[in-house]
């Protein structure tokens, strides 16, 4: 039974890094254990890591495994959106293409450099991972021969993946209806509904979360968004949960077929979705077609016994070291390749892509079914962009080779299942997994250094809280400072109209738009600050104990100890 809990730990979409509480002293008081608790963790952690070192003598290390990386994808897609979010709403030229008018020169329009603040690619690119995330162990079962704990897996993961969905979204919004009761929300923007009294928006909260919840309400892709009046970003967790369903139910009837049979009845439907334009079910399915690839397809080096057609074939490529040497280099530069074109799609803009000098071409050769209007066209290619994303990282291999110096075999595989925590082991530390990180895939490089590892520790939470946080610590500094400058650009027009105080009316405008900068910097800062502090309390608070209760309810419901 042991072996069981460990076994659900990733179908969570969380890996168990993400279920890590704040370890606290023994002989801390519990005054210091409590004022500890509360403060974000990027705080507490490195006192804690001095304690734990004095102690033992060798600072812990953060545990990493072989799919850590796609923690730290979900992680930076999460603050993605919040700098979408953040910084569309003051400076909505962003999402305008490179040159598609005079004005539209900046630098962070550029394509590559604008995936920063590309928050619509960052929701393509959740869909993808959970697709592959939820999939990816009960193939792997499948693979290994292992029907009993392959039903055990899917019918955990789908029994808990509401949970895991809208627990966590109850608590949130319950916080927001809290807060606009209070009248927080008031001060600086246009709030949720307010009720005159507390039952009023008590009511009118569970009215609004039934039917998030509905897990049979009308959901089609982007079109029939539904927005929570508490958290309009929350559209995204009912099309979550349709996309778990989808790949759950397509796994299970396919269960009993021939591994190319699986492959393309999934990539028909996967097409056959992108036709009908719900282009989010097919990332989640697109997500489907890329575990299963990573199955028979292995993205690790040569194994030392090769299986199978490709195995075989993959062994005869490179039983020679030149030859073994040339397709590490061929690797590395289709990989970078894809990577980087894979920015360039993901960086399709929002508005005037079609006018772009960058996108002009793409916008020309999209097909005829999405070339309807803007949105079709950026969904379109944002979608190819996530794909192309996601199996460059799959696939990317280590920076160089391995040797007997790295004390590993030219056949040693450091991405085996026995060293990824997606076969039921939960991650513990580097060397207890088999995990070599100077045999990390050099793509996944920067998704597992120990901020970006944090982000996806707490990405559910940060994409929860940004939008209260911006409009409540962000609308405080920049509404003022917007009314400020708009006031200023008036006394412009008006000096200029002078005709004779041109010189005052430019001393005048530049003098405004430096005290915009100085606001909104500083805007930026506390915002950003408040939101990791928020989302850090929450994760650890709210979060981590929804996917314990959870778990704990499968099992009181399977009568399992």
């Amino acid at each position: 039974m042991a072996n069981s809990k460990k076994s659900d730990d990733v179908l969570d979409e969380k890996s168990s890094a993400w279920t890590q509480e704040v370890v606290t002293p023994g002989k801390l008081s519990k005054a210091v254990a409590v004022v500890l608790f509360i403060l974000p963790s990027f705080f507490s952690k490195p006192f804690q890591r001095f304690v734990l070192r004095s102690k033992s003598g060798v600072e812990p290390q953060p545990s990493l495994n072989a799919t850590s990386y796609l923690d730290g994808l979900r992680g930076m897609a999460a603050l993605i959106v919040y700098m979408f979010h953040y910084s569309y709403r003051w400076y909505g030229r962003l999402g305008h293409g490179w040159g598609s008018d005079e004005a539209d020169h900046w630098f962070l329009q550029l394509p590559i450099i604008r995936v920063i603040h590309s928050g619509r690619a960052s929701v393509t690119t959740f869909f993808v991972i959970s697709g592959f995330v939820l999939t990816v162990r009960p193939l792997t079962l499948l693979h290994r021969g292992q029907p009993d704990r392959l039903f055990d897996a899917l019918g955990g993961a789908l029994f808990r993946r509401p949970f895991r969905l809208f627990l966590p979204i109850t608590a949130s919004t319950a916080i927001i209806a809290t807060l606009c009761q209070l009248n927080v929300f008031n001060r600086y923007a246009a709030p949720p509904t307010h009720a005159n009294t507390p039952g009023q928006q008590f009511q009118h909260w569970i009215r609004s979360l039934v039917d998030l919840w509905n897990p049979f309400g009308a959901i089609n892709g982007r079109k029939t968004r539904y927005g929570n009046p508490y958290d309009g970003n929350l559209w995204t967790i009912p099309v979550e949960f349709k996309g778990s369903v989808l790949v759950f139910l397509l796994l299970l009837a396919l269960l009993r077929a021939r591994c190319w049979i699986r492959l393309m009845v999934v990539a028909t439907s996967t097409c056959w979705l992108i036709h009908r334009e719900d282009f989010d079910m097919a990332l989640f399915t697109g997500g489907l077609f890329l575990a299963e690839l990573s199955i028979i397809l292995p993205p690790a080096r040569a194994r030392a016994a090769p299986t199978g057609r490709w195995g075989r074939l993959l062994a005869l490529v490179t039983r020679r070291e030149k030859n073994a040497r040339l397709m590490h280099l061929l690797r590395h530069a289709a990989t970078i390749a894809c990577f980087l074109v894979s920015l360039w799609l993901t960086g399709y803009p929002q508005d005037n892509g079609q006018k772009s000098p960058w996108y002009q071409t793409l916008s020309k050769i999209t097909p005829t079914v999405f070339a309807t209007n803007e949105e079709s066209k950026q969904f379109f290619w944002l979608g190819c962009g996530s794909l192309l994303l996601f199996a460059s990282l799959m696939y990317s291999p280590p920076l160089r080779m391995a040797t007997a110096s790295d004390g590993m075999s030219r056949d040693s595989d450091p991405y085996s299942p026995q060293a990824t925590s997606l076969l039921g082991q939960s991650p513990v530390s580097n060397e207890d997994q088999g995990f070599n990180p100077a045999a990390q895939p050099l793509l996944q490089r920067p998704f597992t250094t120990r901020f970006v590892q944090y982000l996806g520790r707490h990405s559910y939470s940060l994409y929860l809280a940004h939008d209260s946080v911006n409009h409540v610590v962000c609308n405080s500094y920049l509404r003022p400072a917007n009314a400020a400058f708009a006031q200023a650009e008036a006394a412009h027009k008006q000096l200029v109209a002078e005709g004779n105080r041109i010189v005052e009316a430019a001393a005048l405008m530049e003098a405004a738009q430096w005290a915009y900068w100085r606001t909104f910097l500083l805007a930026t800062f506390m915002n950003t600050l408040v939101l990791f502090c928020v989302s850090d309390l929450f994760t650890r608070a709210v979060d981590v104990n929804c996917v314990k209760m959870a778990r704990r309810f499968q099992r009181w419901a399977w009568g399992r100890s």
